[in-house]
């Protein structure tokens, strides 16, 4: 015992002469056979608030080349720094030569790991840089080896002391990295950003592939695409005048290898010429609109859309210099109108329309339910279609009366805006009703027009719950479906996509339909159609293959 003892204390005291003598001991870095700073100092490693960064490392590093570095070494505690860093191959031994960059600063030393010699490039005295603030850095430069080597990997280690001239409070760190050889890759080009622009050049390419080389020239249609190199995977390009169409795209390296993309570039031709509004005829006319006008200009085509004071309208396509329309109601006044072009181009009169008369008022009629239908509460969707013509100034409110139209307690949809025309409405079961009935309304200012239907029914819908099996193959031979649920009447029928299947009523839970169709791939869906017209939601049944 007496003697671990002292072996402890003899290592202790190895270490703090070495911790104050700006000379580490070496085999710290953590590359295998190697131990740890912190066999010395306190604390685990990489637990302070600092870092050990090696700065400028290569991706990928070409034999013989020289590569400066930095090894960069922080923690806000700080007032003293060490480190030491090797670099190895895949034998553990030294890979290529490491050059101190400022020999006061850091020096190299070497030492026997595993039998393997290993060079160290370790901080001097003066490279402890001792009461500078961090961060500090220490610079070298890195000699590739000349011949084929493999991945060279990188292990340093560093002390952040505090200077108290003992190894307690101090923090290691300790980092690794790998920089693999150069290969050369079979040149290949695989995108352009963009691959399309005018047909005048001048469009800037970015061309992304592998293998390129210092001086590569690049061709689009054999014309030169004036190529600046980036690197073996980048070339900038600026793309040459040319003809409309698709043209070949072709790199080709000083040595002789080249590569085509086939269709790679697209030249466009020039945008067709932008319309031109030079009048509407008459110019004026009616709040309750119903005037047919003509627009004269240039360069219409059948696709014009005309967009009447903010509206769009329905247009007649006369020829490239005319097109009709009907106007619309509107309040009095003057009003603009556009053509738009189906390139995006457009062109607008102002103050091309006078609206004269008093303020038109609305017109609204409701298209389905009308009455007389069926509608089912708790299932299927409905769709509340209506028709509006206003001088769209209008806000739209959607009622439902349950008593015959005696009074309109329900509100389905309030403050609609004027150009819409359709409400999609699952009907809640509470609202089940002999005598049912809509009423669309449009306020225009202080005025307010509604039509309201007939009576319609609403009645409860069925239920789907589950489907068994929910999903099969069609190479099953038979299906039988069994669709569970509630509400079901004797006499309802199980639909797919709207087609009726025969069904077989086993319960007011459970219906049977044997033989399901099944030789198509896709999605369908299962409804269940109860004798008084009340629809289920649908339930999603699948076929794969």
């Amino acid at each position: 015992m007496g003697r671990l003892k002292l072996v402890i204390f003899l290592v202790f005291i190895f270490c703090v002469v070495l911790a104050n003598s700006g000379v580490p001991p070496l085999g710290h870095t953590g590359a295998p056979g190697e131990q740890l700073c912190n066999s010395c100092h306190e604390g685990a490693v990489n637990s302070g608030k600092g870092r050990l960064v090696l700065l400028n490392l290569p991706t990928e590093y070409v034999p013989g080349n020289k590569y400066r570095m930095q090894l960069l070494l922080d923690d806000p505690d700080a007032k003293s720094w060490g480190m030491q860093l090797t670099v190895i191959g895949s034998s553990g031994a030294s890979l290529g030569t490491i050059e101190p960059v400022d020999t006061t600063v850091t020096e190299l030393r070497t030492a026997q790991i595993d039998g393997k010699t290993r060079i160290y490039l370790v901080s001097t005295i003066a490279g402890n840089f001792t009461d500078r603030p961090g961060p500090v850095v220490w610079d070298f430069d890195w000699v590739a080896p000349a011949q084929p080597a493999g991945t060279a990997m990188f292990y340093a280690a560093g002390v952040a002391s505090n200077s108290d001239s003992t190894v307690r409070g101090d923090k290691t760190y300790r980092m690794s990295a790998s920089s693999r050889q150069f290969e050369e890759r079979p040149l290949a080009i695989n995108f352009l950003n963009p691959n399309r622009g005018p047909e005048g050049g001048g469009t800037a390419v970015v061309l992304r592939g592998q293998g390129f080389k210092q001086g590569a020239r690049v061709t689009f249609g054999g014309l030169d695409a004036k190529a600046s190199f980036v690197d073996s995977t980048t070339l900038n390009l600026i793309s040459p005048p040319h003809p409309a169409g698709a043209v070949p795209v072709r790199v080709s390296n000083p040595n002789g290898d080249s590569v085509t993309l086939e269709a790679g570039f697209t030249y466009e031709p020039p945008p067709p010429p932008a319309p031109v509004l030079r009048f509407v005829s008459p110019d004026s006319g009616p709040t309750t609109g119903g005037q047919i006008v003509r627009l004269g200009g240039d360069n219409f085509t059948q696709q014009t859309t005309v967009i009447w004071n903010g509206r769009k309208v329905p247009a007649k396509y006369i020829d490239v210099n005319f097109l009709e329309v009907t106007t619309p109601k509107n309040s009095p006044g003057k009003i603009a109108v556009s053509v738009i072009n189906p390139d995006g181009q457009v062109a607008t009169l102002p103050d091309a329309y006078t609206y004269l008369g008093d303020e038109p008022p609305p017109v609204v009629k409701l298209l389905f339910p009308t009455g007389g239908e069926v509608l089912s509460a708790d299932g299927e969707t409905t769709a509340i279609r209506w028709q509006v013509d206003s001088n769209g100034k209008i806000i739209q409110n959607l009622y439902l009366s349950t008593d015959g139209g005696r009074s309109y307690p329900n509100v389905i949809a309030s403050r609609m805006r004027p150009d819409e025309d359709t409400f999609k409405w699952i009907i809640p079961e509470d609202l089940v009703s002999a005598a049912a009935r809509l009423k669309i309304e449009a306020v225009q200012g202080g005025l307010s027009v509604s039509e309201q239907t007939r009576d319609f029914r609403i009645v409860l819908a069925p239920k789907i719950t589950e489907l068994r099996p929910a999903s099969v193959y069609t190479s099953v031979a038979k299906v039988n479906l069994v669709v569970k649920g509630r509400g079901f009447v004797k006499g309802c029928t199980v639909e797919m996509n709207g087609v009726k299947l025969k069904t077989k009523y086993v319960s007011d839970t459970e219906l049977l339909v044997k033989k399901l169709p099944h030789s198509t791939v896709g999605s369908f869906l299962i409804t269940v159609r109860n004798p008084d017209g009340g629809v289920s939601r649908p339930f999603l049944f699948t076929v794969g293959k």
